[in-house]
C-alpha cells in the first residue's frame, strides 16, 4: 500500500527511504553529520568540573612530605641501598660511655663519657668525639700522646664502647602509624614519629619499617629516602649530609639475603606518597584516588566501584593538563590525569506514525532527526514526513522544531541542520492525506 503522502510525487518515498538508509550508513551521501559536543547544549557541570582539575590540579593533602622528597630526590643521588649495606660504623654522640685502654700508660686508661659538648677528656686536652667512630678517637689519642710523651715511644690505645647514650631516628611519611585512624594521616600534623635506638644494639631500617607499621597503602615504596645528617667527608674534609635512596623490594631482597642497611642516631627514613588520579561522571563513587604504577582506565574504574547503568559505556575521556583523549579500557593512566565518564545521552521518537516508540542512545559522533525514526524502524503505512517535529527544552520553554521530512530526503535541505541535543523528543504523526 502506498503511503498518502508519496501520492503527489510517485516514488518518492521510496527513493527517499533508500537515501535515508544510505544516509545512515554513509553519512548523508558522503558528508557525515556534525559530531555532537558539549557546545551543543549545555555543558555538565561535572564535566566542567573534571576540566578544572585536569588544568589545575586539586591541593596535596601532604605538600610539606611532597616538597621534601622532591628535594631529597635531587641530593646525592648517586647513593643507593648499597652504599649502606657497605658497612656500619657507630659512631659517639654525646652521652655516651667509653673505655679507653692505653698499654704504655696505664694509668691513663679508665672509663670516659662523652660530654653534652660533644667533648671527651684526653691525656693532654679535650678531644671532640663527636660523630667519632671509637676507633677514630683511639687515634686522635694516640696523637696527642705521640706529641706529649715522646720518650715512651709508640703508643697504642683503644676505646671501647661501654654504654649508648639515649638516641633516636626519625620516620616521616606514609606508613601505617601515619594512616588513618593510626594517630595521623593525610592531612594531619603526625607524619613523624620518633623512635628510640636500642642500647644494647645496632637497627636496621627493615625493622625500623616494621615498628613504623609497615608502608602504607598510599605509599611510593619504589623511592624511600634515609636523610643521614652526617655522611662521607667532602674535599675540605668536612662531613655534610647524604640521601640514600633505595625500593622497597631492595630491603626486602637484601634482607633475605641477610644483609642489614643500619640506621644511627639522627636519620631520618621518608617514605613518600604515590601522586593522584581522579575520576567524575557516572562511577559509583568519584574523587581523588592513589595512582600506581601500570594504572590504566579499567582498574581506576574498578577502583571507583564501576559505571552506574547511566554511564555512556563509550563516551569515557582522559583529561591531562592540555589533552582530552577518549578512553579505552585498556588504556593508561598518567599521575595527575582525570577519566571522566559522562552520562548516557537520550533522545526520544514517538508518535502512531513511527514503527518503534522509546528512546534512542544518542552517539558521540550525533543523530539527527531522520537518523533517528530510521533507527526506530521508519514511518509506519500511515506515518506523516511532513508534520514531523522536534520537541526541545531550552532555559525551561518548550520549543517546536518542524522537520521538513520530504524536503530532507529530496536533497534540498541538509539533514543536519536537525541535529538532535540530548532530551530532545521527535514526534511523527499519522496523516491519511
Amino acid at each position: 500500500m502506498v503511503h498518502p503522502s508519496t501520492l503527489s510525487a510517485p516514488g518518492r518515498f521510496v527513493r527517499g527511504a533508500l537515501a535515508a538508509a544510505l544516509a545512515l550508513v554513509a553519512g548523508c551521501g558522503g558528508s557525515p553529520p556534525r559530531a555532537f559536543s558539549p557546545a551543543d547544549v549545555r555543558p555538565d557541570p561535572r564535566r566542567t568540573h573534571a576540566r578544572v582539575v585536569a588544568e589545575s590540579g586539586v591541593p596535596s593533602p601532604t605538600p610539606a612530605l611532597d616538597a621534601m622528597a622532591d628535594a631529597l630526590a635531587r641530593t646525592t643521588p648517586e647513593l643507593g641501598l648499597e652504599a649502606l649495606l657497605a658497612g656500619h660504623e657507630d659512631r659517639l654522640q654525646p652521652g655516651d660511655q667509653v673505655h679507653v685502654t692505653c698499654l704504655s700508660l696505664p694509668e691513663l686508661s679508665g672509663p670516659r663519657t662523652v660530654g653534652q659538648d660533644g667533648r671527651v677528656e684526653g691525656p693532654v686536652e679535650l678531644i671532640d668525639a663527636k660523630g667519632l667512630t671509637p676507633k677514630e678517637l683511639a687515634a686522635r689519642i694516640e696523637a696527642q700522646l705521640a706529641s706529649t710523651y715522646t720518650q715512651r715511644g709508640a703508643h697504642q690505645v683503644s676505646v671501647r664502647l661501654l654504654e649508648r647514650s639515649a638516641r633516636s631516628v626519625e620516620v616521616i611519611g606514609r606508613v601505617g602509624a601515619h594512616a588513618p585512624g593510626a594517630g595521623g594521616g593525610p592531612g594531619t600534623a603526625a607524619m613523624t614519629t620518633v623512635y628510640p635506638l636500642p642500647l644494647d644494639r645496632s637497627l636496621g631500617i627493615y625493622e625500623l619499617l616494621s615498628l613504623a607499621q609497615g608502608a602504607a597503602a598510599d605509599a611510593d615504596t619504589d623511592r624511600l629516602h634515609l636523610l643521614r645528617q652526617r655522611g662521607r667527608p667532602s674535599a675540605d674534609g668536612a662531613s655534610g649530609p647524604v640521601v640514600y635512596h633505595f625500593s622497597l623490594r631492595e630491603l626486602v631482597d637484601a634482607q633475605l639475603a641477610g644483609r642489614e642497611a643500619w640506621v644511627i642516631a639522627g636519620d631520618q627514613l621518608v617514605v613518600p606518597r604515590l601522586p593522584d588520579v581522579f575520576v567524575y561522571g557516572e562511577v559509583v563513587a568519584p574523587g581523588r584516588y592513589t595512582w600506581r604504577p601500570g594504572m590504566t582506565v579499567a582498574s581506576l574504574l574498578l577502583l571507583a566501584g564501576g559505571a552506574t547503568p547511566e554511564a555512556d559505556p563509550t563516551g569515557g575521556t582522559v583529561m591531562g593538563l592540555d589533552s582530552e583523549a577518549p578512553a579505552g579500557p585498556s588504556d593508561p593512566i598518567d599521575p595527575g590525569q582525570v577519566l571522566f565518564v559522562p552520562q548516557v545521552q537520550r533522545v526520544y521518537v514517538v508518535g502512531p506514525g513511527v514503527k518503534s516508540n522509546g528512546p534512542l542512545i544518542l552517539p558521540g559522533r550525533g543523530m539527527t532527526a531522520v537518523q533517528a525514526i530510521s533507527e526506530a524502524g521508519w514511518f509506519t503505512q500511515f506515518g506523516k514526513p511532513s508534520g514531523v517535529k522536534i520537541l526541545r527544552s531550552e532555559d525551561g520553554r518548550r520549543v517546536t522544531i518542524e522537520v521538513p521530512v520530504d524536503d530532507i530526503l529530496d536533497g534540498e535541505r541538509d539533514e543536519r541542520e536537525f541535529l538532535l541535543q540530548p532530551g530532545d523528543t521527535v514526534v511523527v504523526p499519522e496523516g491519511m492525506w
